[in-house]
Order: C-alpha cells, then structure tokens, then sequence
C-alpha cells in the first residue's frame, strides 16, 4: 500500500478543530486537501463529545442515527461553553438516585463531521467512506496495546496537561486512534494537540511505532499555498470536480516525485521547519527541471514570459510569479506539465 492510497479521520484525536469556526474551517480544508491526495477517505461516523471536570471526566460516543441530526451540528453555547455538569444512575426504569460526576467543567469538546457532508451526495462517491470504529471489536492484542501505551504515556507526558483528566483524555484518545488507523491500513489525521504529542512519542528511542508525516501532505499544502491562497473559497463539489479531471493522476504522481526526493529521516520528518525547507526546495528544482525540457537559459525563459531574471531566484518566487503573469501560463504548460495545469485549474475555480 502506497502512502496516498487510504487516510483516515477519527472522532476523538480531531476533537480541538472544533472548538472556533476558524478550527473548523481549518479541518475542512484538510478534508479537501485529502481528497486531492488519497484514493479513499475513511471518515469516522458518529458524535463524540467530553466534558472534562477539576475531579473527572464523562466522554460519551453516539453512534449515528442515534441522535436527531439538529443535535450533531456543534453550536458553542450548547455543547462548548463551559457549564455546570451533573451524571447521576440510578435503577433501570428510575429516576436517577446516585450522582457520580457533578461540577463545573474546565473543557467540553465535541466533534462531528456530519455538517462537513451534510450537503453532499456522499453515496455519488464509493472513495468517501464512513466508519463506525467499535473498540469493543478490535482483536484483542490491540486492545492490550492501547492500554500498554496508555499507562506508559501517563507516566511519559505528565506536562502535556495541568489536568490529569484532560491529560488521559489526550493520551487515551491519540492511541485509540492510532490503532484504529493502523487496523485500517491508513494515514492519520490529528488535531494540533495530538500531533505534538504524537511527534514526541516518536522521537521516543524505545516506541513500539513509528508514525511519521505523510511526506505527500506536506508537498499538496505547499503546492495550494502558491497556487491557491484561499483554499476554503472552494467547495467540497468543486474539489471533488477537480478530482475526476484527467490530470489529477499526472499531479498525484507529481506529488509523488517531490516526495520521493526528500530524505525519510525521521528528525527531518519530525521538524516542520526542515521539512517545510526541503519541499520548497524540491518542488522548485522539480519546476526547474520541467522549464528546462525548452529553455536552455534563464534569460530566453524570462523573454518568452515577460517575467524578470531576478523573479526566477530563488526559486519560491516562480510559482508564484508565474501564477500571476498576463500570459496564460496555463496554454503555456499544456503540452508539457499536467500537474502544473491541474494546479492552475485550481486556481480557476477559486476565482
């Protein structure tokens, strides 16, 4: 299985995108990054939600159908602000006669990916699918995995969390998920929180895992970033439009070059800084490289395209400058980039 083949989107580590429309439209954008990337989404179906005490935690998953669907769109003064909690049981058929939580909570979360897709025929789409992730049902030995690493990372992260509760919240939820994914044969998807705590879990010299960056994700992000500023002006139809283009496979595969020449090491994986660098680097010389097929010098490309020498170092400012240029740089590279015209179709549809 290849890096872009399968990647998956939990519940319970993706709980912090939720939290501000900013979040969200963050977690949106990654949605749609990945249907440019992967063969097949696995989205994880159902309404997590945790409400997190001073001397205790309440984390119930709902299954979906289960509750009205009014109740999974995530409102803030419902189900995010802060608020008085008390769970109380009793006798089947009773009124509850025993409280085992009540207090006010210092964090709620929920998370939901129904309003995401509400809108779209997901059914038109066999690569987009919707899991329900039972633990109750992983084999055994995983099971005896995620409550190994459980009791060590308690012992490993202490800091990560003033909250203890919060804290085996974080913990708790990055390796169900993590086992999940690797049950699915996929890539992951984690919120901010989980993946500083999951870039130090792999810098752990004695971890049983070693999940490192999808070098691809980060090659597309940069790629987007030049071409198209504002990624969220597209829609989730508009992307999936641009995924049935016949390019898309040609810039898929371009991705993969990138990718392919940048360096595995995980200390580089494992540094945004470094890895930033290194894409940018590879995707300019991969951009260079195509230029050369028909220009033998520096000058004659800039004649031909109006373009300064200067705009052409370093080698950031092509994309960039091209992107921009009178000429249509999209009849320029017809015949000889698909992925560059896939990258301009993009950034069509934005405008």
């Amino acid at each position: 299985m290849t890096n872009l083949c399968r990647v998956f989107f939990p519940l319970r580590s993706n709980i912090g995108w939720f939290q501000t429309y900013n979040f969200r439209e963050e977690i949106v954008n990654r949605v749609k990054q990945a249907l440019l990337i992967y063969d097949e989404l696995y989205i994880e179906d159902g309404t997590f939600e945790a409400a997190v005490l001073e001397h205790g935690g309440w984390y119930p998953y709902y299954p979906p159908d289960s509750i009205p669907p009014e109740e999974r769109v995530i409102k803030f003064e419902r189900d995010l602000k802060p608020t008085k909690v008390t769970l109380a049981v009793g006798p089947d058929g009773s009124p509850p006669t025993h409280s085992i939580l009540h207090g006010d909570t210092i964090a709620r979360f929920k998370i939901d990916y129904y309003e995401i897709f509400k809108d779209l025929n997901v059914s038109s789409y066999d690569f987009i699918k919707f899991v329900v992730v039972d633990k109750t049902k992983f084999p055994r030995e995983t099971r005896t995995i995620i409550d190994r690493m459980n009791f060590t990372d308690k012992r490993l992260f202490k800091d990560i969390e003033n909250n203890i509760f919060l804290r085996d919240l974080v913990i708790g939820s990055l390796n169900h998920d993590l086992i999940a994914s690797i049950l699915l044969r996929s890539a992951l998807v984690v919120d901010p929180r989980h993946e500083e705590l999951l870039r130090r879990k792999c810098l752990l010299p004695t971890s049983v895992f070693k999940f490192l960056p999808v070098k691809e994700e980060a090659v597309i992000r940069h790629l987007l970033a030049i071409s198209v500023p504002d990624f969220g002006a597209l829609s989730l139809e508009q992307v999936l439009e641009l995924r049935q283009d016949a390019l898309w496979r040609e810039f898929r595969t371009f991705v993969g070059r990138v990718s392919d020449s940048i360096s595995g090491d995980p200390e580089v994986l494992l540094d945004p800084g470094k890895l930033q660098c290194l894409v940018n680097d590879s995707v300019t010389k991969k951009l260079v490289e195509e230029l050369r097929h028909r220009y033998t010098s520096k000058s004659e490309l800039a004649i031909d395209l109006g373009l300064g020498v200067t705009s052409l170092i370093p080698g950031y400012g092509i994309l960039a400058t091209m992107a921009n240029v009178a000429r249509s740089v999209y009849n320029y590279f017809q015949q000889k980039s698909g992925w560059f015209v896939f990258l301009m179709k993009m950034k069509r549809k934005e405008n």
